[in-house]
């Protein structure tokens, strides 16, 4: 039953994964940890927040809410929802947090605008707690300071990431440093991002840069951007649209 409902839940079908689940229930069959870390995902994708919270309430019945696999998938169901403060107190309930509980958290708040700077105070926590970020932390801590407009912080944590920490940055730190400008209007600063590069821009890189362009007006560096999108992807349709 779990490896059937993981099968559905790994392809984003969620509806069938809960109805597999469901049946399992009825068939008298018991879930263990890894059946619960799927069935979360799939509510979550299913957009079923009641059914998870309920999921949740058969976690801390069976004695698994400690199980830190099962309890970061509901952390991210949660922060993917929307619902901060439910994800936040299931963080909270965590005797040891690994580095995924803490990426987690930050992602969710990242997602939001307005709980930037609360991404940013977790950041500063995992340091106090003697967890070392990764690469998906500070994806998620620079994401979070774009959609904060926090500039010079996005400045410091992608500087810190290559110096302090050894981290070389990736496709998605750079995208995001480019957003981090784009969002602010400092569209030259986001030109020589890309230019600094040492790997080649993608489809992703090039939209974001086409976005900040429209938003401000840049039309020569937007038509540039719209020329090295299609290079990459002739039908690519949202960079006509953004032009």
């Amino acid at each position: 039953w779990s490896a059937l409902i993981a099968g559905y839940a790994e392809n984003d079908q969620g509806h069938p994964a809960l109805k597999c689940f469901e049946q399992m229930q009825e068939e008298g069959v018991f879930p263990n940890p890894v059946t619960f870390i799927f069935v979360i995902k799939a509510c979550g994708l299913a957009g079923a927040i009641n059914k998870g919270r309920h999921i949740h309430t058969q976690i801390i019945y069976r004695g698994f809410e400690r199980e830190i696999f099962v309890t970061n998938t509901l952390i991210n169901m949660y922060s993917k929802s929307g619902l901060l403060q439910d994800a936040y107190n299931t963080f909270e309930k965590l005797p040891i947090k690994d580095i995924a509980s803490w990426n987690a958290m930050i992602q969710g708040y990242s997602m939001n605008h307005d709980d930037g700077k609360l991404a940013l105070g977790l950041f500063d926590s995992m340091h106090l707690h003697g967890v070392k970020p990764d690469a998906i932390t500070f994806a998620c801590v620079l994401s979070a300071c774009g959609r904060a407009n926090l500039v010079v912080k996005g400045r410091q944590i992608f500087k810190l990431m290559n110096e302090a920490h050894r981290i070389s940055p990736m496709i998605d730190h750079f995208t995001c440093m480019v957003d981090l400008f784009g969002r602010a209007g400092s569209l030259g600063n986001a030109l020589t991002i890309i230019n600094d590069m040492a790997i080649p821009a993608n489809g992703t890189l090039w939209h974001t840069l086409l976005g900040a362009c429209n938003k401000w007006g840049y039309h020569k560096l937007g038509k540039l951007a719209f020329e090295h999108a299609v290079k990459l992807d002739a039908n690519d349709a949202s960079a006509y649209i953004y032009l």
